[in-house]
């Protein structure tokens, strides 16, 4: 079946507005969304001011701080007195970290990762930085500091998050038959645009991603994407799950942490996301597209309809509705990313966010609707906003 794609702007009655739709063969058809773009950059570095958290004498045992000091030694590998990026990236591959250690590891990465992407080369944190403040200030819309104001990124706060996630950890590929749909949630990273995408698979087709991750006697994983490439990845880290997924997700196995490094490695080798990183995930960390995911996840090129542009609105939105019930009883993957903000003129559709990817679930001709909740008829992946 030829691969179709539609990107749709304002539909009537309150029907929310589909930016981009992709529809794919895989086996059936499935559909995607458009392209997006890097995740905006938050200003921030290792060298500027902190804020100061008071008491770190005071501090129990098991806090950031105590952890950070405990470590930080071993940690600065060149012994220069400061954790620089390259370093953190070694540590988060070491699955000998492990336990409140990587708890505190992987909340120095994610504070790391608000550096804009080409500024993080030069990155670096002293044991002062690190366990002297109670975080980063960052603007709230990245985009225009000069609204919203600042927040505090909190380093306790995110430490023990993660030490809550290590509970509900489970090690195994999927803590079931398979992915369980129901226990997605989206972690502290942009990667909408594949979470989403994931996420319609293991509500409608989970063989699908049995099929894809094969357990290597290693204890790594072999990932063998619907285009025929094949990506080999090791075992995710304890770090590298806290850093990427949420506590519920890491509830259900492994799975969504071994597509991400997957993702990330083909992204970062294909120069789509060129990185000099030596972590996997940061490729696909801030943004991707769909259109991308469902050629990894059926083999098929993906086409695209617009519907920004006003004089082909009408009849692009004609073909949208046409083809989308068939599309969605065919078993098809069908998905959608709204814009940044949409097109002058129209009104912002409530409860939706825009910069963000959805997966559509089902279809309303009567109301040529996609509107629903998530695993109804949309499912949000519900994290981070994409670029």
């Amino acid at each position: 079946m030829a691969s179709i794609s539609i990107r749709s702007e304002p539909l009537s009655r309150g029907a929310w507005k589909l930016l981009a739709i992709v529809l794919m063969s895989l086996g059936h058809a499935q559909i995607a969304s458009a392209q997006t773009k890097p995740e905006p950059a938050k200003a921030r570095d290792g060298n500027r001011p902190l804020v100061k958290r008071p008491d770190v004498q005071n501090a129990p045992a098991s806090s950031f701080a105590k952890v950070v000091e405990a470590h930080f030694n071993e940690w600065d590998l060149n012994h220069n007195g400061s954790l620089e990026a390259s370093e953190i990236d070694q540590l988060m591959n070491r699955g000998e970290i492990r336990g409140d250690a990587a708890a505190a590891l992987a909340t120095i990465k994610r504070r790391e990762r608000v550096i804009p992407i080409a500024e993080r080369d030069r990155y670096a944190a002293s044991e002062g930085q690190l366990t002297g403040s109670i975080g980063d200030a960052e603007p709230i819309d990245p985009e225009d500091p000069s609204r919203g104001g600042m927040r505090i990124v909190p380093y306790e706060g995110v430490f023990r998050s993660n030490l809550r996630s290590l509970e509900t950890l489970n090690r195994k590929l999927f803590a079931g038959d398979g992915p369980n749909f129901q226990s997605m949630r989206q972690g502290p990273i942009g990667d909408c645009y594949f979470f989403s995408m994931a996420g319609y698979l293991a509500a409608r087709e989970p063989r699908k991603i049995r099929r894809m991750i094969v357990p290597e006697a290693d204890g790594g994983y072999l990932v063998q994407f619907f285009d025929g490439e094949q990506v080999r990845v090791p075992a995710p880290t304890e770090a590298e799950l806290l850093l990427n997924n949420s506590s519920s997700s890491l509830g259900d196995g492994v799975w969504l942490a071994v597509l991400e490094k997957a993702l990330g490695e083909k992204m970062r080798l294909a120069g789509i996301r060129p990185m000099s990183s030596a972590e996997d995930t940061d490729a696909m960390a801030s943004g991707g597209t769909t259109g991308l995911i469902i050629q990894l996840f059926s083999g098929n090129h993906d086409t695209e309809i617009r519907l920004r542009e006003e004089r082909y609105l009408r009849a692009r939105l004609n073909l949208l509705r046409r083809v989308l019930p068939p599309v969605l009883a065919n078993g098809m993957l069908a998905g959608a990313e709204m814009g940044k903000q949409p097109p002058g003129g129209w009104k912002k559709v409530p409860g939706l966010g825009y910069g963000h990817a959805y997966a559509i679930l089902g279809y309303d001709p009567a109301t040529a609707s996609c509107s629903g909740t998530p695993g109804a008829k949309i499912f949000s992946p519900g994290g981070p906003r994409g670029p």
